[in-house]
């Protein structure tokens, strides 16, 4: 047990010891040693490290600046990224087909039971056959998008131009990733 006089002396000494490595990491070391030191007072020393403060400041400097992607006219963009409910499927269904409309906003789901090329394809022609065909498809799947199927849908319309971003970039497809989290809410609730 420690007096409240000394939690600062010892938390301090302690996140010194375990080389600032954040308020988590300090607060369960206090916790090995003294038991009635809060995550409140932790906290208070960490905002107070001259050492941590800095690193937060170099963390923040140097931003991405991403260019945004317009759309003028309906069916100009279309954007697709597949959802994984592997932990928590629905039956068989385990990922989930996310195509949004870039201008209108509009998105339109489909469930799938494998992340497979052939089933994205016939998803998407059922899609298109519905809302029309995007002049520019975006997809930062990777190589699943870029299989045979989805060649013969591209032959289909030659006028599709298939666009692969690049494979766990989310700025690449920011408009449909923002909306994934809303998706999986409003599905979870």
């Amino acid at each position: 047990m420690a007096t409240v006089d000394t939690f600062h002396t010892i938390i301090k000494d302690i996140h010194e010891s375990i080389q600032h490595k954040g308020e988590i990491k300090t607060h369960k070391k206090v916790q090995q040693i003294y038991s009635n030191m809060p995550m409140s007072a932790v906290k208070k020393v960490i905002v107070n490290c001259i050492r941590c403060v800095e690193k937060c400041k170099k963390k923040s400097v140097c931003s991405v600046v991403v260019r945004p992607i317009t759309s003028s006219a309906l069916n100009d963009r279309g954007q697709i990224d597949l959802i994984h409910y592997r932990t928590e499927p629905d039956g068989e269904y385990k990922w989930l087909l996310h195509y949004k409309e870039h201008l209108t906003r509009f998105s339109i789901l489909r469930p799938l039971e494998f992340k497979k090329a052939a089933l994205v394809a016939r998803e998407l022609l059922q899609i298109f056959l519905l809302c029309g065909v995007p002049r520019v498809l975006q997809s930062d799947n990777g190589r699943e998008f870029c299989a045979e199927v989805i060649s013969e849908l591209a032959s289909l319309w030659p006028q599709l131009v298939l666009v692969n971003g690049r494979p766990r970039y989310p700025q690449s497809q920011g408009s449909v990733k923002r909306s994934n989290a809303n998706v999986k809410d409003s599905l979870t609730a």
